[in-house]
């Protein structure tokens, strides 16, 4: 397929028709340069842009390789994803068309690429809210509707999401339909990643986001980091995010990680009101240390969370225990390896599960290397993604989840498997583990885990743990504290 700069799709005919009499370049020296050369174009590619002073001076296919600059008779075609910063440069230079077409390494895959020619939506909200929730990973918006609808008049809430064709390019959350649908019934959806970034309408889209922000009356902010482009847009509004902004972390190691200390210092430690349920990190902490605002003000609202109620499936007695060691595969907080090592001593005793679908791709092939070494047949790499159905189906299998968590994650995995009666195993001296202790749960300690494999199976917490999440499913007292926290 090809695509011009907004992002209508054209046939080979119409792109020989813009680029006849003109002069043709590439923009990247990129090996999969070869779909423009096997085009044919009726006339040769003039030149190679590249920002890449190492590159410039060169050659490529016997084509000069220059630096990028502004002709009238250029016409660019680039098999580059990089619409973040190439799609600005481009304009910045001057140029008002180009065509791409998607190299098939490229992130924006054909099922994308389907979706955005197929919708009915422009995705540019219409009308006024009351409410604007901004929302970095697609994965949160269905469990944030669902916990919205029961309570609330959906049609004076209006859903920013940017994380659009980037971490979830094949929509394996299945959030691209409902997206639509919302939005065909309330007009209240604004995409601001992906495609839509970078579109014809890219620049009315930053205006409504504005417009958005100056004629709500709150403000919340999903999670605790944001992309550069966000990050940027809230630093412009950081009078308004004081006057409005609502901060609702998803974990409690908030500040603390590079990518989210940049992130508060810019715009969210501005914030007007914080979520913050006390965890390893205590809330006066983050305001000594100045990562917060002296005057924000902190709720401990318990009933705020992304875990949504679903029926509890049927669970059947495992013959050999299930044990989960990963809810992914990142290295910096996610110790998979030392798990491995640590429940080596059961190996042909244990069915070991990890989710690899999405991490460090080094860091996935060295854990799935070392599960199989170490468990052989009975390691179980989950290396697709899952719906909701299929996860809750996975996670009720399993007998015990053993995770070695430096930093606060996998809340909803954790709360979903213990309404389900899965066992937490944490090394007492992580985050993690005082989370969740201080949050009411039973959990075992790495201490715990000695030569008995049976352990996995105990049943000390299971009826606390149920019990305690039975609590946070309760529809009344989530509405309850949604709407203290949208009137505060």
């Amino acid at each position: 397929m090809i695509y011009d700069n907004t992002w209508r799709v054209v046939d080979l005919a119409q792109l020989r028709e813009a680029v006849q009499g003109k002069r043709v370049f590439i923009f990247g020296n990129s090996r999969s340069n070869d779909k423009i050369f096997a085009l044919a174009l009726g006339q040769s590619v003039a030149g190679i842009f590249d920002n890449n002073p190492s590159q410039q001076g060169k050659k490529a296919n016997g084509i000069p390789i220059v630096a990028p600059y502004y002709a009238d008779d250029i016409v660019i075609l680039t098999v580059l994803a990089d619409r973040e910063h190439l799609w600005p440069q481009l304009r910045q230079l001057g140029y008002r068309q180009w065509f791409y077409i998607p190299a098939p390494t490229s992130r924006f895959t054909q099922k994308a690429a389907e979706f955005l020619v197929s919708t009915k939506s422009d995705f540019i909200p219409h009308g006024h809210f009351r409410y604007v929730h901004i929302i970095p990973d697609q994965k949160f918006f269905r469990p944030l509707l669902r916990q919205l609808e029961p309570g609330f008049d959906l049609s004076e809430h209006a859903f920013v999401v940017y994380s659009f064709g980037d971490s979830n390019p094949n929509d394996e959350y299945h959030a691209w339909p409902l997206y639509e649908q919302v939005d065909a019934q309330w007009h209240n959806m604004l995409l601001m990643d992906g495609p839509f970034s970078y579109d014809a309408r890219a620049e009315e889209r930053v205006k409504v986001f504005h417009l958005l922000l100056d004629a709500c009356e709150r403000v919340v902010v999903h999670g605790e980091f944001l992309s550069p482009a966000m990050q940027e847009l809230l630093h412009q509004r950081r009078a308004v995010l004081k006057e409005k902004g609502i901060m609702l972390p998803w974990s409690g190691a908030f500040g603390y990680r590079d990518f989210n200390a940049a992130n508060l210092e810019r715009a969210l430690r501005h914030c007007r009101v914080i979520v913050y349920k006390e965890s390893a990190t205590p809330f006066e902490k983050l305001l000594s240390d100045n990562i917060l605002d002296a005057d924000i003000k902190r709720l401990d609202l318990r009933y705020i969370d992304y875990t949504v109620p679903f029926k509890r499936p049927e669970k059947l007695q495992n013959s050999m225990p299930k044990v989960f060691i990963g809810h992914s595969c990142y290295r910096d907080y996610n110790h998979v390896l030392e798990v491995i090592d640590l429940l080596a001593k059961f190996a042909g005793q244990l069915e070991v599960y990890c989710i690899t679908s999405y991490g460090n791709p080094d860091y996935i092939q060295e854990v799935e290397e070392a599960g199989c070494k170490t468990f052989g047949e009975h390691f179980h790499p989950m290396s697709e993604f899952m719906n909701e159905d299929e996860y809750i189906g996975f996670l009720n299998q399993l007998d015990a989840a053993v995770f070695l968590l430096t930093e606060d994650a996998a809340h909803t995995s954790i709360r979903m498997m213990a309404y389900m009666g899965v066992n937490f195993f944490f090394d007492n001296h992580t985050k993690s583990y005082a989370t969740w202790t201080q949050e009411g749960f039973g959990v075992y300690t790495f201490d715990d885990i000695k030569d008995d494999v049976h352990i996995f199976q105990a049943k000390q917490y299971q009826k606390q743990n149920y019990e305690r999440i039975k609590a946070i499913f309760d529809v009344d007292l989530r509405t309850r504290d949604w709407q203290q926290l949208l009137t505060v």
